[in-house]
């Protein structure tokens, strides 16, 4: 017994030798007639693996000389045994590989969708070859694994899995499938279209597993194996770097399905990572891109945390090495991702994923200076706005309720919102001037949906006592409600103006016909523009009503009360001024305009800081717009409309009895007949309060001038250098002089008013 087992184990052994001879020499043997010879010949009953890769109605095929399914693991498995010493199973599995992965049925204009599934054949034959760790090493050995000189578009089918990955959906690449599943769609249900996306998306999710698989195996195979998988990988990236352009010629790179495909397959391989509980991320080298040569980086730009880590928000101001040489795009394919999900699946994030896509956000947004790029940052920004819309039956979209609840968000929103609105003003881009009010007109979106939570009011407060800070956004703030308001206001009368010639029908048609175009074109132009400056302003402006509502310390600051003052009256005196009438325009719901909603939102600033001694003393200075008229008829506006109260009109009322009380001490004051011209500010021609020097330009103003100034421009008004407010040098001599000066003047007006 024991020698018959060893004379068939021999026979064995030489019946797969010489079927290894005969798959590289398939002519040393007389061959049946019509019979497939060498590689074809293994390929065949490889491909018969999947038992849906035969055409319908066919039935299986049985040969005398044709391996049958359940034989052919045990004949690769003694085939790679015999051969693996020396390579030499490479000569002959590795002519069978590549007939198995240019089979005709891969490059069918139907691909994955045709009738005739060959393609499965090919994924079954594939999956049992690479099942046997020395063929997939081998796999990885042959020339076409990577082929020399491939280009982005010729890779995919030059390589040796090219063209397996590149089969898909898309109709670019595959005309067939919109022929074959969607003829006529307009004739059919709504539910027929479902069903053909479903069973699509299903073989594609098919294929996807199987590569993964296959890949898998061949990863596993060897060391070797595995770095030649990553070099596979590192290839594609590098040929396909055009792929992150705006505008790419598609012909000049990979297919859309190749690359989804390959990508589909890392993403799998990057799940350990990614479980709930981040249990493995202490496994991700940190400088990986630092030590590879796998993907190439001189061209990148670089960035310039853990869940823990968004916890001593904002993160340290030293950024650390090996987060600073990242390539840019790691954080951008990640903003990318959220931006397209919050707006096409929000409904996707209620499973998982709400708390890591708020702790990014707020980690980005407190700490901005870990990234350089200034339209990132916006980006950013822009996906906390978007993940706050709502759908279906979440009114406030994928964040709104963890905005109010998280504890992160909590402590961090209000100083990530402040943080950015500053940071904005200044992007470095030639459009930086018009992004900033979209970034801020975000924000203030978002402080609307979370102002009734106190918790978020407190820390407003908490911020608020970083007085520079704090002073700098109410300044900006106040920069954009006049120059929005200006501007809105200004276009609305254009409006007007345009309208009211229009409805003269006699003289509008005596104009020629180039005159009525050009008036036409203007009035679309101004329309577009208005209805943009409308919404900012109105935004902005309710920011301003509810951030006086909450904190009025910082609106008193000597160098943002006199402004603020002023730029309420002007706009208060173009809404109910004797001009009033020319903001009248038809449909001004379309151009985004509520007049009532704005007077009330700024007659509601003038009642927030109403009890402000400083703030009665800045509207009573005001001597280019304020006046007790104006006042009187506002407050007459908004009670017969029913915009405020009675209540809130005798508040109202009150406050500009102080104002006129105000008004008539400044007057006396400042009647001192006439003063130096050295105890003048130069740039607003009020007698000076607390002289400095500028170092370089050796200017001398009032304090509160430069410091209002230095807010919104870091240079020396005179000479454009650099300056900073610690740098001012103090007139000490001077203000005596003036303190003198103004001590006498009053001294002697009040013996002329005692005589």
């Amino acid at each position: 017994m024991q020698n018959a087992d060893d004379k068939l184990r021999k026979l064995k052994e030489l019946i797969i030798s010489y079927a290894g001879l005969i798959l590289q020499e398939p002519e040393m043997f007389p061959q049946p007639p019509r019979q497939d010879l060498g590689p074809p010949e293994l390929i065949k009953p490889l491909l018969s693996l999947s038992a849906l890769s035969t055409p319908l109605f066919s039935g299986p095929i049985t040969s005398p000389t044709t391996l049958l399914p359940t034989e052919i693991e045990q004949f690769l498995f003694d085939l790679a045994r015999r051969f693996e010493p020396d390579n030499e199973i490479d000569a002959i599995l590795g002519p069978v590989v590549k007939g198995l992965l240019s089979h005709e049925s891969l490059f069918r204009t139907d691909g994955l969708a045709g009738a005739d599934a060959g393609w499965r054949g090919v994924i079954g034959g594939l999956e049992a070859l690479v099942s046997v760790k020395s063929i997939a090493a081998m796999i990885t050995r042959l020339d076409e694994w990577i082929p020399m000189g491939a280009t982005a578009a010729t890779f995919e089918r030059a390589s040796l899995m090219g063209p397996l990955c590149r089969l898909g959906l898309f109709g670019r690449e595959w005309p067939a499938i919109s022929r074959s599943y969607f003829t006529e769609p307009e004739k059919r249900s709504r539910e027929d279209v479902d069903s053909s996306f479903a069973t699509l998306r299903g073989t594609l999710k098919s294929l996807q597993s199987s590569l993964f698989k296959i890949f898998d195996a061949l990863v596993r195979a060897s060391p070797a194996s595995r770095e030649a998988v990553l070099q596979y990988f590192a290839r594609v990236i590098r040929l396909n770097g055009r792929r992150a352009g705006m505008q790419v010629n598609p012909d000049t790179v990979a297919s859309d399905s190749f690359m989804l495909n390959l990508q589909s397959v890392l993403l799998r391989f990057a799940e350990p990572f990614m479980d709930v509980n981040f249990s493995k991320i202490d496994r991700i080298d940190p400088y990986f891109y630092a030590h590879s040569k796998r993907i190439e980086l001189g061209e990148e730009t670089r960035i310039s945390a853990t869940s823990e880590e968004a916890t001593r928000l904002p993160l340290p101001n030293e950024v650390p090495m090996a987060f600073r040489c990242l390539p840019e795009y790691i954080v951008e394919d990640i903003v990318d991702y959220f931006h397209f999900a919050v707006q096409t699946s929000p409904d996707k994030f209620e499973l998982t994923g709400k708390t890591e896509l708020l702790l990014f956000v707020l980690t980005f947004l407190t700490s901005t200076w870990y990234i350089k790029n200034p339209f990132l940052k916006s980006k950013i920004n822009d996906v906390l706005f978007l993940s706050i819309w709502g759908y279906g039956r979440e009114r406030l979209g994928v964040l709104g309720d963890l905005l109010n609840t998280h504890p992160v968000a909590l402590k961090h929103l209000m100083p990530a919102l402040m943080h950015f609105y500053i940071e904005v003003e200044q992007t470095g881009a030639s459009s930086q001037f018009y992004d900033k009010f979209n970034a801020r007109r975000n924000i203030a979106y978002v402080l609307k949906i979370v102002w009734n939570n106190s918790v978020h009011r407190t820390a407003l407060n908490e911020e608020a006592k970083n007085v520079d800070k704090f002073v700098k956004f109410v300044n900006l703030m106040i920069n954009d409600v006049t120059y929005l308001m200006d501007e809105s206001l200004g276009e609305m009368a254009q409006i007007h103006n345009i309208q009211v010639e229009m409805d003269d029908q006699d003289a509008w048609n005596q104009q020629t016909n180039q005159y009525r175009q050009e008036r036409e074109s203007t009035l679309r132009s101004l329309e577009r523009h208005a209805s943009g400056y409308a919404t900012l302003g109105r935004s902005t402006v309710e920011l301003l009503k509810v951030f006086t509502a909450e904190t009025k310390a910082p609106f008193m600051m000597p160098e943002i009360v006199d402004r603020l003052a002023a730029m309420l009256d002007y706009n208060l005196q173009v809404l109910c001024g004797p001009k009033c009438q020319d903001l009248k325009v038809k449909e001004p719901e379309k151009l985004k305009f509520n007049p009532k909603e704005l007077l009330g939102n700024i007659l509601q600033v003038f009642l927030n800081l109403s009890d402000q001694e400083k703030f009665v003393q800045a509207v009573a200075g005001d001597g280019r717009s304020y006046t007790k008229e104006l006042f009187d008829r506002a407050a007459d506006i908004a009670l017969r409309r029913g915009i405020k109260t009675q209540t809130e009109i005798d508040v109202l009322k009150a406050f500009v009895v102080r104002v006129e009380e105000a008004k008539a001490s400044l007057q006396a004051e400042e009647d001192l007949g006439e003063v130096p011209d050295e105890f003048l500010d130069p740039l607003m021609f009020t007698v000076m309060k607390d002289p400095v020097m500028l170092p370089s330009s050796r200017t001398i103003l009032d304090r509160s001038t430069i410091k209002s100034h230095l807010l919104s421009d870091s240079k020396d008004p005179f000479n454009r250098a650099p300056l900073t407010i610690e740098e001012v040098i103090p007139q000490l001599e001077l203000k005596a002089q003036i303190d003198t000066f103004l001590k006498e003047r009053r001294e002697k007006k009040m013996q002329l008013d005692t005589d």
